[in-house]
């Protein structure tokens, strides 16, 4: 007994130090390029954003809604869903981004979700929490309930409605894309995570270093499919992911994890990669519904031209 005790005491400091590990590590997380002024991290700003707030039900995470609706909207526009990055405001993720002045320009709809303190205490969307994760559950069941209450009260087209987000928010939109695929027409996943990637902190701190992901194809698809609705047969959504080579807060290898997870989700497994230029960024792509750009010296932010060409792979703007 004296040799099982003093085995069980040994396991019980190696756990209570991998939970300080992984509280540090979130707390580093959390000071890191997302506490930054969203004009360091970010694209230059454009005119403040003049969001509106909507009512909508129901709402199991505790969200905030926030529009951008341009005049005269017309009939069979887009939707496009931004999920911010943590410690981000959603309307000044928008303008940052340059999606503000796209949807301004090409006459689409924007809706910010924002989340709040109550719910993470840096405003982080809980990506790796069963309960936010789920399909009509949570952060992802208010998501869901903020596009219905949007296309109810605008002339957007509900098979045009779109998703992309940072890290956090990156991660938040795999899920989304993985367990509501009847909803979302397309995504861009930006510094984030494969669908279904974590299920606690410890285990979201783990896969953000890189560890704990060496998943064959297969067993990626099969972690999305099982966050889709029981026996979904439909298409798949487009999928552009773009991952910066030097990011030091989520490793590059999510980017082609969500990419190759999304590929096999399809039935793809032939891809080319062709170079971005000269300074060693590349673009892989598995047929025409899915692409991981990984941008030399990128680091953990949304590109500057990530949103035009994100918003041309999706078809909805020249």
């Amino acid at each position: 007994m004296g040799l099982k005790t003093i085995s069980l005491r040994r396991q019980g400091v190696k756990f209570r130090r991998l939970i300080n590990q992984a509280r540090d590590a979130w707390s580093d997380f959390s000071t890191s390029a997302f506490s930054l002024p969203v004009t360091d991290m970010l694209a230059p700003a454009t005119a403040p954003i003049a969001p509106v707030a909507r009512e909508f039900s129901p709402n199991p995470g505790g969200l905030t809604l926030h529009s951008y609706v341009p005049p005269h909207l017309p009939s069979g526009a887009a939707l496009v869903v931004l999920l911010h990055g943590c410690g981000q405001e959603a309307e000044e993720f928008a303008t940052q981004t340059g999606w503000r002045a796209l949807a301004m320009k090409h006459r689409f709809a924007l809706l910010m979700p924002g989340q709040v303190e109550a719910n993470n205490r840096q405003r982080c969307f809980n990506w790796f929490r069963a309960d936010d994760m789920k399909r009509d559950h949570g952060e992802s069941g208010s998501i869901t309930a903020m596009v219905a209450a949007v296309l109810k009260t605008t002339h957007a087209d509900r098979r045009r409605v779109f998703i992309t987000g940072l890290s956090a928010g990156g991660a938040m939109t795999a899920n989304l894309l993985a367990a509501c695929p009847d909803i979302f027409a397309g995504g861009a996943v930006v510094a984030g995570l494969p669908a279904g990637a974590a299920r606690n902190m410890v285990g979201a701190m783990t896969r953000m270093s890189g560890h704990g992901g060496e998943h064959s194809a297969a067993e990626l698809a099969a972690m999305a499919y099982a966050m889709a609705p029981v026996g979904y047969s439909g298409p798949w959504p487009k999928l552009s992911i773009w991952h910066g080579q030097n990011d030091k807060v989520v490793a590059p290898s999510n980017g082609a994890e969500v990419a190759l997870q999304f590929a096999a989700l399809q039935g793809l497994s032939q891809s080319v990669t062709t170079p971005i230029g000269s300074d060693g960024s590349q673009l892989t792509a598995w047929g025409n519904n899915v692409e991981l750009r990984s941008i030399a010296g990128g680091e953990h932010v949304y590109p500057t031209q990530a949103a035009a060409e994100i918003a041309r792979f999706w078809g909805i703007i020249p």
